[in-house]
């Protein structure tokens, strides 16, 4: 009985380590902390390391306080403080390939510095920007991504009223263990619960819509929250604030590419930003153009349905070359 039980628990410990170095290998996110900051929700541990083959292939390490910046030295001066979703985090790609380091190498007189991590959609982030904005002083910008121009009133009322969530993180006690030193057990749990359509309790997913369309166009209501919401944005930034907007497109049966944006949306979001300071920039033209004269989608990857998930080395190139366009060019106020 003594040897049929060390046999069986040396088969478990040899399976449990096989599947820890496969995770490691193919799959692997972390732990994520809470940031006491405030300037997100969490962050991931200093200097881990992350692997993605599951969309995309990148093998990657963040900073000493767990962003995606490969650039420099982080302890130099802010002019650029990048904010947003899992698209900025971008642990799809090679360090090299990002926005952030894109915009150090297309603009060397500005340091960029990236804070963008997964789950922070546009409301996570201006619930953040003004303890983003003390924590790292940008001197010149405040650039943020979304990737909807349609948001939800009452989630802009929420961030408003200073009531919107965070986003809970499990560091300490069993659950950051496990997480920690057997992280097949996360892709696991996580697996289930997508199979079963529950909320993946670990998981660092940030792929939800921001908003909702009702397809009656914006109402005055929404209109004045949505003034309020970009009013709040502005105040917080403590720097000139950028919005910047990469659409989701599709190819429909004769190899077109179709924008899937609502226009009647788009156009009052430009609006609300130009109301108040705000610079605007549109990436839909530029998509366009890298697929007419390129062949390829701003969005997914080989591994991937085209044109779905996040932002690829080409979306991050084309967003690159627009926004330092604008950036470096000087502008202060206005849409692009």
């Amino acid at each position: 009985m003594l040897k049929v039980f060390f046999r069986i628990v040396s088969a478990g410990i040899i399976a449990m380590a096989a599947l820890c170095g496969f995770v490691y290998l193919y799959g692997y996110s972390g732990v994520h902390i809470t940031n006491k900051t405030g300037s997100t929700d969490y962050t991931w541990e200093p200097y881990q390391r992350m692997s993605t083959m599951t969309e995309g292939f990148a093998w990657i390490r963040m900073d000493q306080n767990g962003f995606n910046n490969h650039y420099g030295d982080i302890s130099d001066p802010i002019d650029i403080l990048l904010m947003g979703s899992s698209h900025m985090e971008a642990v799809q790609l090679d360090e090299t390939e990002n926005l952030g380091y894109l915009l150090n190498e297309k603009l060397p007189d500005m340091h960029t510095y990236n804070i963008g991590i997964s789950g922070h959609t546009i409301y996570n982030c201006v619930r953040n920007m003004a303890a983003a904005s003390m924590e790292f002083s940008p001197r010149e910008y405040v650039l943020l991504e979304t990737s909807d121009a349609v948001l939800d009133e009452d989630t802009m009322l929420e961030v408003i009223g200073n009531s919107y969530d965070r986003i809970p993180s499990y560091d300490s006690g069993l659950i950051y263990l496990v997480q920690k030193h057997l992280p097949f057990v996360k892709s696991f749990y996580n697996s289930i619960a997508e199979w079963a359509g529950c909320d993946p309790l670990l998981s660092d997913d940030s792929s939800q819509a921001d908003g909702t369309e009702n397809g009656s166009g914006p109402t005055e209501r929404y209109l004045s929250v949505l003034g309020d919401f970009m009013k709040k944005a502005a105040a917080d930034a403590g720097a000139k604030l950028v919005i910047f907007y990469h659409p989701s497109h599709s190819i429909d049966a004769d190899g077109n590419l179709v924008d899937n944006t609502d226009l009647a949306y788009k156009n009052a979001f430009a609006g609300a930003c130009e109301d108040n300071g705000i610079i605007f920039i549109d990436l839909t033209e530029r998509f366009e153009e890298l697929y007419e004269k390129e062949r390829v989608m701003a969005h997914g990857f080989i591994n991937t349905s085209p044109g779905y998930g996040h932002l690829n080395k080409y979306g991050h190139r084309a967003a690159a070359e627009v926004i330092s366009d604008v950036l470096g060019g000087g502008v202060n106020n206005g849409a692009e």
